[in-house]
């Protein structure tokens, strides 16, 4: 059995969360909010689409994890922009006509090095939401002093986290 990569979690009997003032990627003051949100649970097949639910929560980050977060999705937005103007002045130029390889290279040229900064500070890496149903919420915390303030406000305890 493997660990996990968030060696705790909190698990709140009710469908109300308090979250600490503080920021689960610093520890520091939190004055911004920032929503995470769980994994897709399968709610349904049909014949033409599958129904997806997904749960979120506005979490309190500090204002400099906000503001790189912000600026990453800005970069992400317009580097996706970028990437489709110029996929559609290709597909319309009068030259040689291209093949799909240089649509698909241009695409990974722009939006590779783009994704970086978003990958790098997503949320996901300091809390996760697991799973919310009508009893509980659960979540995945990677600093242990954070998931015992949220415990503690919440009046739950922590667990250790195994698969």
């Amino acid at each position: 059995m493997a660990i996990r990569p968030f060696p705790k979690k909190v698990s709140i009997p009710s469908q109300t969360v308090v979250f600490p003032q503080i920021c689960p990627h610093c520890l520091d003051t939190a004055s911004e909010r920032i929503p995470i949100e769980s994994k897709g649970v399968l709610t349904g097949f049909y014949v033409f689409y599958t129904k997806w639910k997904y749960s979120a929560i506005r979490v309190p980050f500090c204002a400099k994890f906000a503001r790189i977060f912000s600026l990453s999705n800005c970069v992400w937005n317009i580097a996706l922009i970028i990437t489709v103007c110029l996929a559609i002045a290709l597909g319309f130029s009068e030259g040689a006509r291209h093949d799909r390889g240089s649509g698909l290279l241009l695409f990974f040229l722009i939006m590779g090095p783009a994704s970086i900064p978003m990958w790098l500070s997503r949320p996901g890496k300091h809390i996760r939401l697991l799973a919310v149903d009508s009893a509980s919420i659960q979540f995945a915390v990677q600093d242990p002093a954070y998931a015992e303030k949220v415990a503690a406000l919440n009046n739950t305890s922590v667990v250790e986290w195994y698969d």
